[in-house]
């Protein structure tokens, strides 16, 4: 048995032995290890700083799988006035048809949108990039307009307040020849944010809720 004494100065020769010099081996071959610990649990960590941390969770919950495992979404339904009703319709069923309220939609999806649509190595394929979301919204547009990526021509806002985690909308303004109303101005987010600003809305809180109960991301 050693005496306190030894103890701590055992302890205080290891704590000195190890700074400055020999700190930093030290923590990156313990995080090594960790990491070669949870591959084996199946568990690959792209940053070695984030052991630490994740070595500590004993639940992980999350949501929209489709965006962790491969990056892509896709707009699954599509909720439109339709007199004084709701008309909720598959997207996967709208191609080129459609009721003008759901055109006017599509063509909103398409403007207040900050995907870009990009060619190929020899301009003979066109791909949308972009957030996952974005890109989802965009395709979901061009489909329901019946448009090809490559006729999906995108009009530059001539004013814009971006998405921000605060705000939870997007705002884009576009110049019209209407002398009128010579804009239009495009507002996208969460429900529970652009709702109450609109002056006549119809009552959508109980598709929103049954769509929300299936996991779905409601914009």
């Amino acid at each position: 048995l050693r005496t306190a004494s030894e103890v701590l100065e055992n302890c205080t020769t290891a704590l000195f032995s190890q700074v400055p010099e020999g700190l930093l081996p030290t923590v990156t071959l313990s995080l090594m290890i960790a990491s070669n610990r949870m591959s084996r649990l199946q568990v690959v960590v792209k940053k070695l700083d984030a052991i630490e941390s994740l070595g500590c969770v004993s639940t992980f919950c999350s949501d929209k799988t489709g965006t962790l495992t491969t990056g892509v979404m896709e707009v699954q339904e599509v909720l439109v006035p339709a007199g004084t009703e709701v008309l909720q319709v598959n997207a996967k069923e709208l191609q080129g048809q459609g009721t003008a309220g759901i055109q006017a939609l599509a063509r909103a999806g398409l403007l207040n949108n900050k995907a870009q649509v990009l060619s190929g190595p020899r301009d003979a394929t066109y791909d949308v990039f972009g957030s996952p979301t974005e890109v989802a919204i965009f395709k979901a547009g061009v489909a329901m307009l019946g448009l090809s990526l490559r006729d999906a021509a995108q009009e530059q806002a001539c004013f814009e307040i971006p998405f921000n985690s605060e705000n939870k909308w997007m705002l884009t303004v576009h110049r019209r020849s209407d002398q009128e109303f010579p804009c239009n101005v495009i507002i996208k987010g969460a429900p529970e944010k652009i709702l109450h600003v609109c002056k006549d809305c119809i009552n959508f809180d109980a598709q929103l809720r049954e769509l929300m109960t299936r996991g779905l991301r409601v914009i």
